[in-house]
């Protein structure tokens, strides 16, 4: 009788370890890797790359007036950037999640010296009521 109940608090213990280890060693869901979503910022910012790069700077003829925009800026809203370069479904989503004004919401480029395609700096203006 006595080896009965030894063999029932042994079988209880080892039980109740395993469990335990189960516990610690497998991953749990928060710790397993996430695909990293971008925020709406990151995701406007390579839009608006995208278009000065490929679109508005390769389109430029007279690359001279450039250092006249380097303190004002050069401000484009997403409605007009929108005609020339199609917005990915991600950045929409983002967008409408934010609630976010398309005709208010702008990239400005600042040119910067030597004027190349990539010597700019981006800022955003954001008009969104969920921001």
């Amino acid at each position: 009788m006595k080896n009965k109940k030894n063999l029932i608090i042994i079988g209880i213990i080892l039980l109740v370890l395993i469990i335990i280890s189960l516990l610690v060693f497998l991953p749990k869901k928060e710790t397993l890797p996430k695909v990293e979503e971008l925020d709406l910022e990151e995701l406007l910012t390579d839009y608006g790359k995208n278009y000065y790069e490929n679109y508005y700077y390769n389109g430029l003829t007279n690359k001279e007036i450039l250092p006249n925009y380097k303190d004002s800026g050069i401000r484009i809203s997403l409605t007009n950037l929108e005609v020339i370069t199609p917005i990915s479904d991600q950045l929409k989503k983002q967008l409408e999640n934010e609630n976010c004004d398309y005709d208010k919401t702008y990239v400005v480029y600042y040119p910067k010296e030597n004027y190349k395609v990539q010597d700019y700096d981006i800022k955003l203006e954001l008009s969104c009521k969920n921001k």
